[in-house]
């Protein structure tokens, strides 16, 4: 793209920016917000735009920080607890028990002296071995003076070695770890094409949203309208997905279709009948109270099912029919059967299932996974 028309797709932010980079190449964002006078954040979106224009490149520099914590601050005046232990047991063996109430940090400084083989124990007396003599100063007591003399020690000044050692003094949380991150943004040599094209674009006034004043005024005219580049990536939008209750509905019926079941469906709209009678509840159960039960005033009521189904079931909750029971002991009424409810519960395809069932459907896997009301 030609620079005149990038210079016009320019934000009044981002022509700051490219303004700012045009005595000195490469800047940080903090050096580009004093330049310009726009706030730090302001800076890091007007460069990420202009990045996309091709005008600069924005890059970022991490850099890593070691401090000492409270607790080794301490110990960089008073020395490492290891250290002190050592220093008592120059004199000769002492009991454990004696120890502790003259070394601070007792436990922790025998917990190195036995890491390090400086000490050895013999029936609860603390003994300093050939190695714990030899002990000079260690590579963490160097390190914890050059942190407490540097204060804040950027990582680059340390070698290898002493990276290795500053790791265990931070797992001792004796030295902690920051990070400081440095943004920096160059101008391209494409954007010192289009710095002089910036003149031409400011010299005149830039409508970025047109209003109805402007309209009825005619301020418009004369005045240059902002240009954008709609061929521009731009972040993906998702206007609507699947529920996600819709999609976990979706992964249980696949689960069970591929064990082998079969998925029993019906209606919302059920009968009073395949709803709560076939399934044995009494029509004056509380649980069909109107609080209850959703009954529809249309359609009032419906067809019952084959004759000898619905004699089956009158007589089971009458008097038990063949089942032994004594039943319900009431007379049951078909005409509330009849009524239409919206279903309570997927069980009722249960039964509707197990009346349409035929010798050579058996056996037989059913589920169901459906609303209820």
């Amino acid at each position: 793209m030609k620079p005149t028309k990038v210079a016009e797709m320019l934000h009044e932010n981002e022509r700051k920016v490219l303004h700012a980079l045009s005595s000195e190449s490469i800047a940080t964002t903090e050096q580009l917000a004093q330049k310009t006078g726009l706030g730090r954040d302001a800076v890091e979106k007007a460069s990420d735009w202009a990045a996309t224009k091709g005008v600069v490149v924005f890059n970022e520099e991490v850099s890593q920080f070691f401090t000492l914590t409270d607790e080794g601050d301490v110990y960089s005046e008073n020395g490492l607890p290891e250290k002190n232990l050592l220093d008592q047991l120059k004199t000769g063996p002492k009991p454990i028990k004696e120890l502790q109430k003259t070394v601070e940090g007792m436990n922790i400084a025998l917990a190195w002296v036995r890491r390090n083989r400086w000490a050895d124990i013999d029936k609860g007396v603390l003994s300093i071995t050939e190695a714990g003599k030899a002990v000079g100063e260690t590579s963490e007591e160097k390190l914890i003076v050059k942190l407490k003399a540097g204060g804040k020690v950027d990582a680059k000044e340390f070698n290898e070695d002493e990276l290795e050692t500053i790791a265990q003094l931070v797992k001792r949380n004796l030295v902690k770890e920051s990070q400081t991150v440095t943004r920096y943004v160059a101008i391209t040599d494409f954007g010192k094409q289009v710095l002089p094209e910036l003149d031409k674009v400011e010299s005149k006034p830039v409508i970025t949203q047109l209003t109805p004043e402007m309209l009825a005024t005619g301020s418009w005219r004369g005045s240059r309208f902002q240009t954008y580049d709609v061929t521009l990536p731009v972040p993906s939008t998702t206007p609507g997905k699947r529920h996600f209750i819709s999609q976990i509905i979706d992964y249980i019926r696949r689960f069970w279709v591929e064990l082998g079941f079969k998925e029993m469906k019906g209606n919302y709209l059920e009968l009073n009948f395949w709803n709560f009678d076939a399934l044995y509840q009494p029509q004056d159960h509380p649980a069909r109270d109107l609080a209850d039960t959703f009954y529809m005033k249309t359609p009032y009521k419906g067809r019952l099912p084959d004759h000898k189904i619905v004699e089956q079931v009158k007589q089971t909750h009458e008097n038990g029919w063949t089942t032994g029971s004594k039943g319900w002991q009431y007379k049951w009424d078909p005409e509330f059967a009849k009524r239409t409810v919206l279903r309570t519960h997927t069980t009722s395809l249960s039964v509707l299932q197990i009346a349409k069932l035929k010798p050579e459907d058996l056996p037989g896997k059913f589920f169901s996974v459906g609303r209820v009301f």
